[in-house]
């Protein structure tokens, strides 16, 4: 089990900024970099590269980390291009190679490209269900959002990057599924803890309400699957719902 670290790495010649998330920022030419110091330490940092990338960047992002982040364990990861099915596929499999069982995942899609960002989500679901891997954030440094920034000291301006959370969207899909398992089969499991997680970021009234209707909701469907017919014709537990 180990915290890791999943990225990509493209082509273009990036440009020195500084990317900042909340009241974090670090100036690198490089959003790892960025994201090492601001959302680590990990245990390893696997960088998914084409032959091109890797001709053109990889020897300048690995002295970069090597020099912003001492102690850094970082790799690269070889994949395809992406041309065909096949190569899509076999990009799939070696992202999958990387993680073992119950590790904690940071991705950076950043510079994901083609197909990538589908096979990232496609990977994450299968992650989380077969290897019960965890994910702690997915994370976009967004510099076609930049701004000039003026130093004050006479020096050249910088450029200035947001760095995007993307978990909401990732929340999403957890809370459609668990909806889905509600509406087809009559579940309120998986409902349960995911409420049980969100009702902390609301007011306490609020969570009470929240509390008391997922309990209901649970004692309904008890009464419905164990056949308690004294129970359900009472109905107490509905009314309460």
């Amino acid at each position: 089990m180990a915290r890791k670290m999943i990225t990509f790495l493209g082509t273009s010649p990036y440009n020195s900024c500084i990317y900042f998330y909340g009241d974090k920022e670090w100036e690198t030419s490089f959003v790892q970099t960025a994201l090492i110091n601001i959302f680590g330490p990990f245990d390893e940092v696997i960088v998914f590269v084409t032959k091109a990338a890797r001709t053109k960047n990889w020897e300048k992002l690995y002295h970069s980390a090597q020099n912003q982040c001492p102690g850094c364990s970082i790799r690269a990861e070889d994949i395809d291009d992406g041309k065909s099915v096949d190569e899509i596929w076999a990009s799939f499999n070696s992202l999958l190679s990387c993680i073992d069982e119950k590790d904690e995942v940071v991705f950076d899609i950043t510079h994901s490209f083609r197909s990538i960002p589908v096979l990232a989500l496609a990977s994450l679901q299968y992650l989380r269900s077969l290897k019960d891997v965890r994910l702690s954030g997915i994370y976009y440094g967004a510099w076609e959002a930049r701004e000039t920034d003026d130093r004050g000291d006479g020096g050249e301006s910088v450029s200035r990057a947001p760095i995007f959370d993307l978990m909401p969207f990732i929340d999403l899909m957890d809370w459609s599924r668990c909806i889905a398992e509600f509406s087809n089969y009559g579940e309120s499991g998986s409902l349960k803890e995911l409420l049980d997680k969100e009702t902390g970021q609301v007011t306490k009234k609020l969570r009470n309400r929240l509390n008391t209707f997922i309990r209901s909701l649970a004692a309904v469907q008890n009464d419905i699957a164990t056949c308690r017919g004294k129970l359900i014709y009472r109905g107490l537990n509905l009314d309460q719902l």
